[in-house]
């Protein structure tokens, strides 16, 4: 025992020597004598620390704490991890020492040293433990008076910053713990968001997002409240020398985030308070603004501005621009503001995107520009980090495709979108700060949509936008009338849904400036469509008086255009009924007419319309030059415009300026075919299809026969039930020969009289010539005698029936069908002998009556019985036919006698001379000479005629 002393005091000399080999040495001796002396495995812990040796002096230190627990081994560790590095070990070593340590210094050195540790480990829950009780302490001493000297403070401020990240990244970490909890006990997935990228990566189905979100909020309710970590003294009281610009921003954002968090809890339908909402919105943006001025406006703060401004966009019309109501300076204060914001971003984070989304956004709402600039930034805006939640961006993006016509574009960009909205709801609790844009983004679409003529799914659209948000039902339901009114053409709903408009303000009697609007024109819809739809004399006199009195409130603001316009409209009509009902056309009101439409073109230079209705007073009242100039006007703003195309091309060719006809009516179609228009063909079409159709006609004239056809089908398209569109398009097959396309055509043509119960004979008779030219007889046959009943003993129609039936009756033959033949042949006969009653002097009429007489010698005897008398009977009936097919021949050549004529009576006497012959043959046999009916001196005169007619012929 001696021994083992005497050795631990040369040990103990030889430390103090720093001999720590010696020291070593004596130690390692020493142990095998007494392993559980805490001198020995102290001492070489010491030796081994100094030697380098760490894992032996780790060993040797924790052999000792094993024995004693003393705090002088744990500064030995303490000293050991922090040359190793290793702060989980350092973490735990000082854990162990404080309690141990007496010197309130020391101590007080060796907390803040673990708070250091633990803040680095990330182990806030224990950085939270440590720092309280001191802020506690300090709190208590600043009360009594106590340390209030600047050291303190600053220690204070600087353990508060610890405090405060610790909280928020503990209270992170723990919503996290407890989500993930409730998670697998739902079975549901645990999915990492930020590798949602990567291929084959779990994903949650829209059922199991949903959950999610609903276990969150339910968690963070209970957490962010109770979330308090001296906010208010470290952003009032500190002082920016003492922390970093790094630290102030962590915590501003810490801070406002927080603030975030709450305002989403007063989101949710079931503790939804709008106060509440409104006035942490309030103490964001104020707080970000003040970070801003603190801070020199770092990124945070100024993309979250820009996020915050998003819910203020209104959805009003912003094509508008003399809007002066309070939505639309609300909006435009709202562009300037973050056109303010985005040039502080893009001046000082050039990398970052919602600087350059918020340009290029301000450049298309605000400025209007829809240059290709715009596009260039609001999509640098998108390539950039930090703005691919940007609604704004997507909704300046889709904005700009529409205005340029890039409507899959659109379609794209507003899908994109949806996937953002609904990300963005679901950040903020359902809550609606969105709607706006998300309504706005929808109405793009139904433009688009409209524009490339899909109204069904364009209505439909508006009307779940309408059951989506009631309390914009006036907004939403005059868009979908407007709708109606301008692309379908169906005035009667759209009147029904402006009536609806009117009717639930009176229920409801909301009264902002944009509803006002809204009823207002709703009102003066009502008279416009009333015009259209042709309404009573009285309904119009009120709705002049209406007018007239909307007209005197609103005096020249540029929103009166219309009622000016609608105005002119109204006495128009009551003009014309006036002019109407005297049988005159007094246009002494005129110029006053014309000056309520000069009013509505001085505050709209704009409106096509209105310069149409110009020309046409004009040319009422004899102004022919003034006329014209409104028309080209009109067309100008309009290519389209129906009213100024057609009577430009009329004044163009009253004057004979043919070329300028032409020219015309191939610009205004150029346009519609156009590849940049083919989408909205469908809807062009029918606005042109009158200009298509004048321009066949000149075609036809000029015998470009393919064109006109081309032509035709494209008016056609516009105006399917215009029968005058098929007759000409028949004409034009005709003329290419092409008779089948024809007669469909005239089919077509008589189909749509035969339903609007008109008559037009003239199309029966076309198409009856047209169907026996192709050998449809029975069909020609039908229409000549629908003719017939219009147009009784029609020559032509007789004409044409007896012609049928005589190729019926020899295609009978051809089959051997000799009775049907008989039967056809002497209605052929009937029909021609009517014709001839009343016109006996034309050649056509008696050598088609010469042909039927004769084609009846061809059928043979349908006698059964083959006695003398039927054999007699039969000769008169063969000799009657001869002579009338002859005297027939005969007048054909006595009213135009020419080679044919001759050839015909030539044939037809000897016809009849072959006749008499058998005849006399027959008799001869029989022994009859008298009582006959011809002599041979007859027959032989038919043979010397029939010589000579040759000869002549």
């Amino acid at each position: 025992m001696d021994y083992i002393k005497s050795k631990l005091k040369e040990t103990r000399e030889a430390i103090d020597k720093k001999d720590y080999k010696t020291a070593l040495e004596n130690c390692n001796e020493i142990v095998q004598y007494d392993d559980q002396n805490f001198m020995i495995h102290l001492f070489l812990g010491v030796s081994n620390f100094n030697l380098n040796n760490l894992a032996a002096a780790e060993k040797s230190y924790i052999a000792a704490l094993k024995i004693q627990n003393s705090p002088v081994p744990l500064r030995g560790l303490l000293e050991l991890y922090n040359k190793t590095n290793e702060n989980d070990k350092l973490s735990n070593t000082l854990k162990e020492l404080i309690p141990l340590t007496t010197d309130k210094q020391k101590k007080k050195e060796l907390v803040f040293r673990l708070i250091e540790i633990s803040y680095f480990l990330k182990d806030y829950k224990t950085t939270i433990d440590l720092i309280s009780p001191i802020l506690f302490e300090n709190e208590k001493s600043s009360d009594d008076g106590e340390n209030d000297s600047e050291s303190s403070k600053i220690d204070r401020i600087k353990l508060l910053e610890k405090f405060e990240d610790a909280n928020y990244q503990y209270y992170l970490n723990t919503l996290k713990t407890k989500i993930d909890e409730k998670l697998r006990e739902k079975n549901i997935p645990i999915v990492d968001y930020s590798k949602l990228h990567v291929l084959g990566a779990i994903q949650h189905t829209p059922e199991q997002k949903q959950e999610r979100d609903k276990i969150e909020f339910e968690l963070n309710k209970s957490l962010i409240n109770n979330f308090n970590v001296f906010y208010e003294e470290l952003l009032t009281k500190i002082n920016l020398n003492i922390l970093t610009n790094e630290q102030m921003i962590r915590i501003y954002t810490h801070f406002i985030q927080i603030l975030i968090g709450k305002r989403r809890i007063y989101s949710n339908e079931e503790n939804k308070d709008e106060e509440k909402q409104k006035q942490l919105y309030k103490e964001i943006y104020e707080n970000c603004e003040r970070m801003n001025e603190m801070l020199s406006t770092p990124i945070y703060s100024l993309e979250n501005l820009i996020n915050l401004l998003e819910e203020e966009f209104n959805f009003n019309d912003d094509d508008d621009d003399e809007d002066d109501d309070q939505e639309s300076k609300n909006n435009n204060e709202l562009y300037e503001k973050i056109n303010e914001i985005s040039n502080i971003l893009t001046n000082k984070y050039a990398n970052r995107g919602l600087g350059w989304i918020g340009l290029g956004f301000y450049k298309v709402f605000k400025l209007k520009d829809y240059s290709e600039q715009s596009k260039q930034l609001i999509e640098k805006g998108f390539s950039n980090s930090g703005s691919t939640e940007s609604l704004l961006g997507y909704l300046a993006l889709s904005k700009w495709y529409l205005k340029v016509e890039n409507h899959e574009r659109v379609r794209d960009i507003v899908k994109k979108s949806m996937i953002v909205y609904e990300q963005k709801q679901r950040s903020v609790g359902g809550a609606n700060y969105f709607n706006n844009i998300f309504i706005k983004l929808q109405l793009i679409l139904v433009e688009s949509l409209s524009f490339n003529c899909n109204f069904e799914l364009a209505s439909s659209l508006l009307e779940s936008l309408i059951n989506k948000f009631p309390i914009h039902f006036n907004y939403l339901t005059f868009s979908q009338s407007k709708l109606n009114f301008y692309s379908i053409k169906d005035y009667k709903k759209s009147k029904e849904l402006f009536q609806l408009i009117i009717n639930n303000n009176q229920n409801n009697n909301q009264n902002n400036n944009q509803n006002k609007k809204i009823i207002e024109l709703s009102k003066i819809y009502l008279i416009w469509i009333d015009i259209l739809l042709k309404e009573s004399k009285e309904s119009l006199i009120k709705s002049k008086d209406n007018l007239k009195e909307i007209i005197e409130l609103n005096g020249e603001t540029a929103n009166n255009y219309l009622n000016y316009y609608v105005y002119g409209l109204v006495l128009m009509e009551l003009n014309k009924i006036e002019n109407n009902n005297n049988n005159d056309n007094n246009n002494d009101n005129c110029s006053f007419i014309i000056q309520q439409f000069l009013k509505s073109a001085k505050l709209n230079s704009n409106h096509s319309d209105t310069f149409a209705k110009l020309g046409t007073l004009y040319k009422m009242i004899g102004q022919k030059e003034r006329s014209k100039k409104c028309y080209q006007k009109s067309l100008q703003l309009d290519i389209l415009n129906g009213e100024a195309g057609f009577e430009l091309g009329e004044i163009y060719a009253e004057s004979g300026q043919t070329s300028l006809v032409m020219s015309l009516y191939k610009e205004i179609t150029d346009f519609c075919l156009s590849a940049k228009q083919i989408k909205r063909f469908p809807i062009n079409v029918i606005k042109c299809s009158w200009a298509f159709y004048r321009l066949a006609i000149y075609q036809m004239d000029n015998k470009d026969i393919h064109n006109s056809v081309v032509s035709l089908l494209n008016a056609i398209k516009g105006e399917p039930l215009n029968e005058s569109y098929w007759r000409t398009l028949a004409e034009a097959y005709r003329r290419q020969f092409k008779y089948v396309a024809a007669l469909k055509s005239l089919k077509k043509a008589e189909e749509i009289l035969d339903n609007e119960n008109r008559i037009a004979t003239d199309i029966n008779f076309q198409i009856a010539t047209l169907s026996k030219t192709l050998g449809l007889y029975d069909d020609a046959i039908n229409e000549y005698d629908r003719v017939l009943k219009q147009l009784e003993n029609n020559v032509p129609s007789l004409k044409g029936k007896a012609e049928c039936l005589l190729q019926l009756s020899i295609e009978q033959y051809k089959f051997r069908n000799f009775r049907q033949s008989l039967i056809h042949l002497e209605l052929a006969e009937s029909s021609i002998k009517i014709a001839l009653e009343k016109e006996n002097n034309f050649h056509s009429l008696w050598r088609l009556y010469a042909d039927i007489s004769s084609y009846f010698l061809n059928l043979p005897n349908n006698n059964n019985n083959n006695s003398n008398s039927n054999n007699n009977n039969n000769y008169d009936y063969l000799i009657e036919k001869s002579k009338q097919s002859s005297n027939a021949y005969f007048n054909c050549v006595r009213i135009h006698s020419n080679s044919h004529s001759l050839q015909d009576l030539s044939i037809g006497y000897y016809n009849q001379y072959i006749i008499f012959k058998n005849y006399l043959k027959q008799q001869g046999k029989q022994q009859q000479e008298k009582n006959l009916k011809v002599t041979k001196e007859e027959t032989e005169n038919l043979l010397k005629s029939s010589i000579k007619c040759v000869v002549e012929a």
